[in-house]
């Protein structure tokens, strides 16, 4: 376990003095110089949301005298809970008062300590932040009381207004197709360009969360279908198909371009095969659509379809841990797109969301946006697909490729 001390930490924050604050920096701020309290601070949040930026801007933030009075922790995988609380004995003796951990939950068993933080440590005076890649973690704590007292402070939404002042960047396209985390807006990597970097983000962000968190559970009983693909050793693979099946299910209502609802269950290839076969002169058989689906799915690199008795059972399992992420949530406007800038912003902001309102969505519109982009640029090159007659025509009416009307705000080229 690696501590910094004083002056020490600003060699860590290099670089974060030329990057703009995250409107919660504001209240991480107030709860760090408050008062004693039995609680602990918690930065909770995906990957690339800010939250070690946010440990970076508080140490800029605080005087000479705070600076010399505040040790940070960089944790490493399995390091040990008991020597960081030795380590946190001795500095309460030495008079220390707020106490910075990156990465808290790669400490080892570090639920049997959490109690002693909130309710021995705190109580005296000191501040504890924390922030930690599995921040799943930390709710399956405080669901259990561990972290009963701890006071989350959210990062993985970032809202329009928020995320094009912090990159630089005002147009609504880009945020459509790249926005929901703080990313370099230059260059072939910018947010989810490329199918990589969405395989990356979903596998590294939300699998490795949810993955993690049965690990923190001390109660079997829970989750037995997550239990038992864990234990068949095919339970990332289901995370990642029903975290994919949620980014795109609220596309086929777009697709239509009507009012009616799809229902949680309608499937998304489906739908786009259904539209197809209504507005062009040739049907889709089943065969026709398995093999269009079979290629995409090699072009994409995901599994859109399963079928397995696991799957719905687990569902909903998973599905729990999505809404505890904050990840699975009906958003109001004010949050999800902040009234901001010219009034057309906001006319289109209000039809995005009027469409969204009535799902439960996962916040981060580059995400969702760029796995429909991959799927249906792949089913646009399709033979089979390109064999029907009008399929241009439905390409300049509808979305395939490229996106016209409401879609096209969410142009690769944005």
């Amino acid at each position: 376990m690696r501590i910094l001390y004083g002056n020490e930490i600003l060699t860590w924050v290099t670089g974060a003095e030329d990057l703009l604050h995250r409107n919660i920096f504001t209240h991480v701020e107030q709860y760090i110089h408050s008062g004693p309290s039995d609680s602990v601070g918690i930065l909770f949040g995906l990957r690339r949301t800010g939250k070690t930026t946010l440990l970076r801007h508080l140490v800029l933030s605080f005087s000479e005298q705070d600076l010399q009075k505040t040790p940070l922790f960089l944790s490493a995988d399995n390091d040990s809970s008991m020597l960081f609380i030795k380590n946190i004995e001795k500095l309460e003796q030495d008079g220390y008062h707020f106490i910075l951990v990156d990465e808290f939950t790669k400490l080892n068993d570090y639920r049997s300590i959490a109690t002693d933080l909130s309710d021995y440590f705190a109580p005296k005076g000191i501040k504890f932040l924390f922030s930690g890649t599995h921040s799943l973690g930390f709710k399956v704590a405080e669901k259990d009381e561990w972290f009963d007292r701890a006071h989350f402070f959210p990062t993985t939404h970032i809202p329009f207004c928020e995320w094009s002042l912090l990159i630089g960047n005002n147009s609504i396209k880009s945020y459509l197709r790249h926005g929901g985390i703080l990313a370099p807006m230059d260059g072939r990597q910018r947010g989810f360009s490329n199918i990589d970097l969405i395989a990356t983000y979903i596998d590294t962000s939300v699998c490795g969360n949810i993955l993690h968190a049965p690990e923190t559970e001390d109660k079997p009983y829970r989750h037995p279908a997550m239990r038992e693909l864990l234990r068949q050793g095919r339970l990332e693979d289901i995370i990642r198909l029903v975290v994919i099946d949620e980014l795109h299910r609220i596309f086929p209502v777009v697709f239509r371009d009507d009012k009616r609802s799809y229902g949680d269950a309608a499937n998304f290839c489906t739908s786009i095969f259904n539209a197809i076969s209504a507005y062009c002169d040739k049907n889709l058989n089943q065969e026709d659509r398995e093999n269009v689906i079979s290629q995409v799915e090699k072009d994409i690199s995901f599994t859109l379809l399963i079928n397995d008795d696991f799957f719905e059972l687990a569902r909903k399992e998973i599905k729990h841990y999505l809404e505890e992420m904050d990840l699975l949530h009906p958003f109001p406007f004010e949050l999800f797109y902040p009234k901001c800038g010219p009034t057309e912003n906001i006319k289109l902001l209000e039809k995005i969301y009027h469409i969204y309102s009535r799902y439960h969505t996962i916040p981060q519109p580059g995400l969702r946006m760029s796995i429909i982009v991959a799927i249906l640029t792949s089913m646009a090159k399709h033979p089979i697909i390109q064999k029907c007659s009008q399929i241009r025509k439905m390409q300049r009416d509808f979305l395939i490729v490229p996106w016209p009307k409401f879609m096209d705000i969410c142009s690769k080229n944005a």
